[in-house]
């Protein structure tokens, strides 16, 4: 069995659980943006952004830092 005490969580809503959760009682949503050059045929949709920076990794995770592997 796997038990997650602390849960940390990056996304649209906000930076921290404090801001996500003050955020989605709001209805704000403060990442979400409209975008035009995503869709085909010139449709536009909405866009979930993180506006945040990335901490630094430990060197030992050199080889593996990259945008996707955070």
């Amino acid at each position: 069995m796997i038990y997650f005490s602390a849960v940390g969580m990056l996304n649209a809503l906000g930076n921290s659980l404090d801001d996500i959760a003050a955020n989605l009682v709001r209805g704000y949503a403060p990442g979400m943006r409209p975008a035009a050059d995503w869709l085909t045929g010139g449709r536009s949709c909405w866009i979930g952004h993180v506006d945040d920076e990335l901490p630094p990794l430990p060197a030992e995770l050199a080889p593996h830092n990259s945008r996707n592997n955070r």
